[in-house]
Formats: C-alpha cells, sequence, structure tokens
C-alpha cells in the first residue's frame, strides 16, 4: 500500500512546478513572439486585402503576452502559475482563432489546438485539472472558429473533428499519468532523503560512541571496566574474544590490560604476553588513520602478531586504534 503523500510534501512539490512551470511559460512566450515576424511577413505576400486587420489581432496577441511575460516575473504571483498558464492559453488560442476567422480558414488554428493541449499535457507540470481546464479553452476557440466560418456546428460531426477530441481526452490522460509519477517520485526521493539522514545520523552516532569508548579506555586503567568493555566487545560484535593492549610509558612495549572469551589457561598465558612495539609496527601504521583493520586469514601470515593470535586459535580478526589526546596508545 503506497504511503499518503505528507501536505508539506505536497507544498513542496507545487512550489517547484509552479516555479517550473513559469519557465516554461515564459519559453512559450519567447517562441510566440519570435514567430510573430514570421507570420506579417506572410500576411503581407499571402492575405494583403486584410493585412491591417490582421496585424492589429497579433499586436492585441503581443500586448497581452508581454503583460504575462511580466506577471512570470512578480514573486507574488508564483502560487497563481496555473492561472497565469492558462490566461497564455486563452489569449494565444483566442487571438488564433481571430485571425482564423479574418482569413476563412481552420485548418491552421485546428492545427494549433492539437499542439497546444499536446504540448501543455507533456510540457507543463500543471496537473491533470489545469489541463482539463485548457482544453476546454483550447475546444472553446475552435468552436468559435468553426461556426464563424460554416455558420453551424457541421463541422463537428466528420472524421478530422473525431481525431482531434480523442487527441485531447489523450493530453487530460498524460497529464493525469504525468502528474501521478512526479507524486510518486517525489514521494521516493523524500523516503530516499530522509533513510540517508538517519544513517548518516546513526552513523555519527555510532562514531561518536566509539570514541568515547576509545577515550574511555585508553584514559581509565579500572581492571573491571576494561574486562567489561571486552565483554561488550565481543557481544555487539558476535566475536569469540576480545582483547585490548595497551602501551607502557616506559619501554613502549605492549601489555594486554583485559581479555574476555578466553579460556582460564589462556588467560594465565595471555596476561603474560608483552609485544614490542616492532612486533606489530605494521599493525600500529594501519591504525593511524583512524580506521579499523581487518585482518583475514594469510593476511600478514608469519607476521608476530598473526603467530601470537594463531596461538589462542583467533584466525580473523580485527584492530581498533585507541587514542589519548590524538597519540595512539593502544
Amino acid at each position: 500500500m503506497t504511503k499518503p503523500i505528507s501536505p508539506e510534501l505536497r507544498r513542496q512539490l507545487r512550489n517547484e512546478e509552479d516555479e517550473l512551470l513559469l519557465e516554461r511559460v515564459r519559453i512559450v512566450i519567447a517562441i510566440v513572439l519570435g514567430s510573430l515576424p514570421l507570420y506579417v511577413v506572410a500576411d503581407f505576400y499571402v492575405r494583403p486585402l486584410i493585412f491591417w486587420p490582421l496585424q492589429l489581432v497579433k499586436l492585441v496577441a503581443c500586448g497581452i503576452v508581454l503583460l504575462i511575460w511580466k506577471a512570470t516575473r512578480q514573486p507574488q504571483l508564483r502560487r497563481h502559475a496555473r492561472v497565469v498558464a492558462l490566461i497564455l492559453v486563452a489569449a494565444v488560442c483566442g487571438t488564433s482563432a481571430a485571425s482564423a476567422n479574418l482569413t476563412g480558414e481552420s485548418t491552421s488554428h485546428a492545427f494549433l489546438a492539437v499542439m497546444a493541449t499536446l504540448f501543455g499535457s507533456t510540457l507543463a507540470p500543471w496537473g491533470v485539472l489545469a489541463q482539463a481546464v485548457a482544453v476546454l479553452i483550447v475546444a472553446a476557440t475552435v468552436l468559435w472558429n468553426v461556426v464563424s466560418i460554416t455558420g453551424s456546428l457541421g463541422g463537428f460531426l466528420q472524421y478530422p473533428a473525431v481525431i482531434v477530441c480523442v487527441t485531447w481526452g489523450v493530453s487530460i490522460y498524460v497529464a493525469w499519468l504525468l502528474e501521478h509519477n512526479r507524486l510518486a517520485l517525489a514521494q521516493e526521493n523524500h523516503e530516499r532523503a530522509r533513510a540517508e539522514t538517519e544513517v548518516r545520523e546513526e552513523a555519527a552516532t555510532s562514531a561518536a560512541l566509539a570514541r568515547v569508548g576509545a577515550e574511555l579506555i585508553a584514559a581509565v586503567s579500572s581492571p573491571d571496566l576494561l574486562s567489561r568493555l571486552a565483554q561488550l566487545t565481543t557481544e555487539v560484535l558476535g566475536c569469540d574474544c576480545s582483547w585490548t593492549v595497551m602501551r607502557k610509558a616506559e619501554t613502549g612495549s605492549f601489555v594486554v590490560t583485559a581479555r574476555h572469551g578466553f579460556s582460564p589457561e589462556q588467560e594465565a598465558s595471555i596476561d603474560l604476553v608483552v609485544i614490542p612495539q616492532a612486533a606489530i609496527q605494521a599493525v600500529l601504521e594501519q591504525l593511524e588513520s583512524g580506521e579499523p583493520m581487518l585482518v583475514n586469514p594469510g593476511d600478514l601470515a608469519g607476521s608476530p602478531v598473526a603467530r601470537l593470535t594463531e596461538q589462542y586459535g583467533v584466525t580473523r580478526r580485527m584492530h581498533v586504534g585507541l587514542r589519548r589526546g590524538g597519540r595512539l596508545v593502544g
């Protein structure tokens, strides 16, 4: 079952859609203004008798789209982006129908009606409701154009009209589908971002706790505390045994200060172990990076540490450095 989208996420998505929609509106305005000179030239050569009435219609269209462009730059109107976009649809289609009425033909306006609805459904992130309103606006201008030219609604009873109507219906479905997909994708991205945040927070908390534990081990010499920490390490990591070695300030060698998971005989012998720094120099250099060191069977084979751990039946081990004041002490 799909988790309901929170109101906060819906508001965020709506703001993003409004911003993108206004950007697309400005692109359409640029296309309209850029194409007007081409229509002026065509009117001059193809429709010389009605050239000036056609230019008056274009002048009205130019004025309206410039006002709409100015409206897209007003921050307080951003939440009305869908209304602004629909006004643009009405202005472009209305002036196109007026020009078609003057020229007495409807083919170009019908083509614009199909193109506008398809482009609106795929490129305008305004949802199914705005798309339905846009289709109604476009249909009204087509109806006006057909009635003005033919004087009746007979043109709507032909096959081309059926194709246009089907296209309008498909455009509404496409708008609904894209809106649904945007909501689902936004929900998925929101859940992923929240999960990543939780993982980062848990990792930061674990790292902080590990640092606190390391500092406690390095700073406190209580045998009970060190033994308890060795026991907890074994339980948390699910390993067979654990021991802590600390550097002796006098000699620089390392001695076992806590252990857990060994037999009584092993504990008696491991307490006597003294590890020279040179014997574990490779391990110390690795731990200087601050990251744990995982050693699998066969790694560092033949080294003093490998021979020592093998005596106690340890085949796979992990070393974690303990620091005091930034210096490695165990």
